[in-house]
């Protein structure tokens, strides 16, 4: 249960940067509905980020696991601007339709709960951490998630880390980090 919270508030904080575009519209068309209450989401957010990594630190246990292979996953920054916050840019007509905007932030609401997935981070950037395509010995693929830059893994070696759900991990090198 707590992976599935924990794996919640990492997906609802990955969308802040779009609550802070839509902030942004609303500020561009001097919109204050719209410039307030999606700045006061995102920054609700952002500190649901910093709580969480809280909770991850004290609540989840360590485990020990080989990795195989690791490779950085920094394209996905641009996947993520691409598809979530340039398109938002072009369209502050669909933001003057209350109903449009509340349909857009159900959506939001909706991919953040039942989402299986984990997309890029930008908050999680900004707070030091790295996201890296990694292996087990076993061949199975996740995210792996470190404030640390892994340039080589002895596969030989078990290292710590934190599971936050089925596919996604934070290295863990005791110091919180």
């Amino acid at each position: 249960m707590i992976t599935y919270f924990l794996r919640l508030l990492l997906t609802a904080s990955s969308i802040a940067p779009v609550c802070f575009t839509v902030s942004f519209i609303g500020f561009i068309n001097n919109n204050y509905y719209l410039l307030y209450i999606p700045l006061f989401i995102g920054v609700f957010i952002c500190v649901l980020c910093v709580v969480t990594i809280g909770l991850i630190n004290k609540h989840v246990q360590i485990l020990k696991k080989k990795i195989t292979s690791v490779t950085p996953a920094n394209k996905e920054i641009t996947n993520y601007f691409l598809a979530y916050v340039f398109p938002l840019l072009g369209s502050e007509s669909i933001f003057q339709n209350a109903s449009m905007t509340i349909f857009f932030f159900v959506c939001l609401i909706g991919y953040t709960l039942f989402s299986e997935s984990y997309n890029f981070n930008p908050l999680l950037s900004l707070f030091g951490y790295k996201f890296y395509e990694a292996q087990d010995s076993t061949g199975v693929g996740f995210v792996l998630l470190s404030r640390n830059t892994l340039v080589s893994i002895n596969p030989k070696k078990s290292i710590n880390m934190k599971q936050l759900s089925d596919y996604i991990y934070i290295y863990y090198d005791g110091d919180g980090n």
